[in-house]
């Protein structure tokens, strides 16, 4: 049997489809008030855990709304 070939869009999809699913199990079961620290270093860098938790909220809401095809 043939291994299936990720495509470079594919792998950028799941990529991100496991960071949403770690970040909003990281943050499960914190009041979005507590979240406060700032990331110092990184891609975040300036914002807030309750901002991050925020994108990672609204991508997942999306991806609900409209699937992606897989």
């Amino acid at each position: 049997m043939k291994p299936v070939e990720l495509t470079e869009q594919d792998a950028w999809q799941e990529a991100t489809d496991n960071w949403i699913k770690l970040t909003l199990e990281r943050y499960n079961g914190f009041d979005p008030d507590e979240l406060t620290q700032v990331f110092m270093r990184g891609p975040f860098s300036g914002w807030s855990e309750r901002m991050v938790y925020e994108l990672a909220c609204n991508m997942d809401d999306a991806n609900k709304r409209a699937p992606r095809h897989k």
